[in-house]
């Protein structure tokens, strides 16, 4: 890894994009949850997880924005979902996503990624601060994927009879 490609992870567009990233999958989802708080997910996830691939793999950049495409599109496809039934029953955490193929529009993004990695002056960072970075980036790229169960088989007990209930 050389220190140019490792800088770009400090770089101003890596880290807004990292922090949109967070702040959509943490609060924006949780507040909105629309149309628009899925595709700014795949937007920015799509903008920043080729640029961090590719601080650690330079040599490989092509590859990677390749990649990240095809695994995009199919992640966003009906054929993934044996991987993640396959995954969900493991005795780990839940992943989910929905199959939605408007999403695809994100792809748009990657060769604005692509050329922002050749062209971003990314700010000097530390190996530390780097590392905290792409911990960050770890979390961000798995945050939006984890499922929350929900117990739907709960039974309730009520003062008043079914049919009080409905005949008013």
């Amino acid at each position: 890894m050389t220190d140019r490609s490792f800088h770009i992870l400090g770089s101003p567009g890596f880290v807004s994009g990292l922090f949109l990233l967070l702040l959509n999958d943490f609060v924006l989802k949780e507040q909105f949850h629309n149309g628009l708080t899925g595709k700014l997910s795949d937007f920015a996830g799509l903008f920043v997880f080729p640029l961090f691939w590719s601080a650690f793999f330079p040599r490989r950049k092509a590859l990677i924005y390749v990649s990240s495409a095809a695994l995009f599109v199919f992640w966003k496809s009906g054929y993934s979902q044996f991987l993640i039934e396959g995954w969900n029953s493991l005795p780990f955490f839940g992943i989910q996503r929905t199959v939605d193929y408007s999403d695809l529009w994100a792809l748009l993004i990657l060769p604005v990624s692509y050329l922002y990695g050749d062209v971003a002056s990314g700010v000097h960072v530390t190996r530390r601060l780097g590392y905290l970075i792409a911990l960050v980036s770890i979390v961000a790229f798995t945050a939006t994927q984890f499922s929350h169960k929900v117990a739907f088989n709960n039974q309730y007990q009520f003062q008043i009879s079914k049919r009080e209930s409905l005949s008013e």
